[in-house]
């Protein structure tokens, strides 16, 4: 058998794709110092935060996970909007879970759930589908029925 991981380390890197460099459109607003202010649109790379997501997630650095996604989630429009803020709530899920914070760990892994369904088995290089299932053991036990997926018993 291999290595042990530490009791909260997720091994997630695998699980980013190889498909190359993704784009989405980055929505923010310029203020013009004159109470004046415009949306403009521009593309900002997500592979490379995507990647530093995995990693941090490797590590068990799950607070520093969330971070590296949030700029991009406040600014970016639909659908990448809903993904990320999916995968922040599954740092943040992992996060209270470390901390022992049963309640924040169960609502947070919910709600990653619900954000991520729409892009399941996977979306921009991510294996939702094998996210997942490395996911659901860990939460088991704050979740009730190791079975039940978003309120229904698989």
């Amino acid at each position: 058998m291999g290595s042990r991981s530490p009791p909260h380390a997720c091994k997630f890197n695998g699980r980013i794709g190889t498909e190359g460099t993704r784009s989405v459109q980055i929505r923010y607003r310029r203020n013009h110092g004159n109470g004046r202010s415009n949306t403009l649109s521009v593309a900002n790379d997500i592979d490379e935060a995507l990647q530093e997501w995995a990693r941090l997630l490797d590590d068990a650095k799950f607070f520093e996970a969330h971070e590296v996604l949030e700029e991009l989630w406040l600014h970016a429009i639909e659908p990448e909007r809903t993904f990320l803020k999916g995968l922040i709530h599954v740092a943040v899920a992992l996060h209270h879970h470390q901390r022992g914070n049963g309640h924040g760990a169960r609502v947070k892994y919910r709600s990653a759930e619900r954000y991520l369904a729409p892009y399941q088995p996977g979306y921009l290089g991510i294996d939702l589908a094998g996210l997942f299932e490395q996911l659901r053991p860990r939460f088991a036990g704050l979740l009730g029925d190791p079975n039940e997926v978003n309120g229904e018993t698989e």
